[in-house]
């Protein structure tokens, strides 16, 4: 069978968990790429409800979106050096944070996915003489919502 230039360019546009650009701000201050992303997860809780003598009848529940976890390589020059403003921000701190697709040339595709939402928790490295790790910097966010964006 052959593949024609449709099928090929759905191939050639697949996307790998690295071919995304992950950005975050605190209080309107760009806090630049980050390196991981997990959670922001939208679901609901369907109920079920069996009427007197019908068929069951799901019931929509209240959505909710998982807390967002980011993390990055924690650099001196740029982390050290800002972590007053995101302790600041711990609690109360509006942060926003957007994820950009990526295709195979390193070009944002499409609208970005954007949460908003409260800085919870800020971890810092923890040392470890014995241990070659990757120091990290991790920020823990609760949405306020659904995410916005996505699509083309």
């Amino acid at each position: 069978m052959a593949v024609t230039g449709t099928q090929n360019q759905q191939v050639s546009e697949g996307a790998t968990l690295s071919k995304f650009r992950i950005t975050v701000s605190v209080e309107g201050n760009d806090f630049g790429v980050w390196d991981k992303f997990t959670g922001g997860d939208l679901a609901s809780t369907v109920t079920p409800y069996n009427p007197g003598s019908g068929p069951q009848v799901p019931l929509p529940g209240i959505q909710t979106v998982s807390p967002i976890t980011v993390s990055r390589l924690y650099d001196l020059n740029r982390d050290h050096a800002n972590l007053p403003a995101l302790y600041d921000a711990v609690g109360g701190g509006t942060c926003i944070v957007k994820i950009v697709p990526l295709d195979k040339n390193g070009m944002a595709f499409g609208k970005a996915i954007i949460w908003s939402g409260i800085l919870d928790k800020v971890t810092v490295p923890q040392p470890d003489s014995s241990s070659s790790d990757p120091a990290l910097i991790t920020l823990e966010i609760t949405p306020g919502g659904q995410p916005a964006g996505g699509g083309t």
